[in-house]
């Protein structure tokens, strides 16, 4: 029997808070199956997890707008399959979009859809798949149908509950299987995609090696409450609430430390929150972390 080969199309890898993405694919070529990495932009400046880092020989990253090597697969596949190129791009073009600069991301992942086609020719990948029905499933969705290839996605929560859902609907359609990771999410998306048959949606749900999170059985020796927080400094995480209870709790006395890891752009307006409840003595910002000190500070945490 002949072994499935993967494509996976991502918009960035490794990237630091999509550790869930990188164990993943641990576990699909662990079940003996070959899988190609494909980043449509380059990694950013932060800690690489070591999952991800024994994984950086297999990525493949797709040119930027400068490189021949772009251009090139445009003018083959409009020479090879002008009907169906030309159909992608006036699909993907077409969708109603919220904002207008939009529309020029969709149209730099449709021309790095098109590479990656040119690229992945004669590999002998059977199977593409894509994380987050957005921009990157919308190059995957161009790079599997120019070369007739199945498409599974796999939807999580900002491409279906944000402004960014604009390609949901085209990609769920174009897909082979929907995949996302919670019945709920299958509820809203067959609400927002009723045109998509809900035997084409599976729930596949998120989850952790559990050896690397044993819990201890021993606390930690510290007489300081430990607290510890990790995700991305966004609003929808809801560090906001996690601050002001930590106010509650030093008006009650309490010894008690919360550390909280993690970047992002509310960081400055956590700060500021901090400052006016006067807790800037109790809670620490640590920034982006590696997997390993996480661990570590789990481990020494209450």
């Amino acid at each position: 029997m002949n072994t499935l080969r993967v494509a996976y199309i991502l918009l960035r890898f490794p990237h630091l808070t999509e550790t869930f993405i990188a164990e993943e694919i641990q576990k699909v070529q662990q079940q003996g199956i070959p899988v190609q990495i494909l980043s449509l932009l380059p990694p950013k400046q932060a800690p690489v997890h070591p999952t991800s880092q024994a994984l950086m020989q297999r990525i493949h990253y797709a040119p930027q707008v400068y490189n021949p090597a772009l251009w090139l697969a445009q003018v083959y596949f409009i020479a090879k399959s002008p009907r169906r190129y030309g159909k992608l791009l006036w699909a993907l073009m077409t969708q109603p979009s919220p904002q207008f600069t939009w529309l020029f991301k969709r149209l730099l992942v449709f021309w790095k859809g098109v590479y990656l086609a040119r690229y992945l020719q004669g590999s002998g990948v059977q199977l593409i798949h894509a994380h987050f029905a957005w921009l990157s499933a919308a190059a995957a969705m161009v790079t599997s149908q120019l070369l007739d290839l199945p498409l599974t996605v796999t939807a999580h929560a900002c491409d279906i509950y944000s402004p960014e859902n604009d390609l949901l609907c085209l990609i769920a359609g174009a897909a082979s299987r929907l995949i996302t990771i919670s019945e709920y999410n299958k509820g809203v998306i067959s609400e927002m995609c009723p045109q998509i048959a809900k035997e084409r949606i599976a729930v596949i749900h998120c989850g952790i090696d559990l050896d690397l999170f044993r819990a201890v059985s021993e606390p930690p020796e510290s007489t300081t409450f430990r607290i510890l927080s990790v995700g991305s400094l966004v609003e929808k995480k809801g560090h906001e609430y996690l601050v002001r209870a930590c106010r509650r709790l030093k008006e009650r006395g309490l010894d008690f430390h919360c550390t909280i890891v993690g970047r992002g752009g509310r960081r400055a307006a956590l700060e500021r929150l901090m400052a006016g409840l006067g807790v800037e003595d109790v809670i620490t910002l640590a920034g982006a972390r590696e997997q390993a000190w996480v661990y570590e500070a789990l481990r020494n945490s209450h």
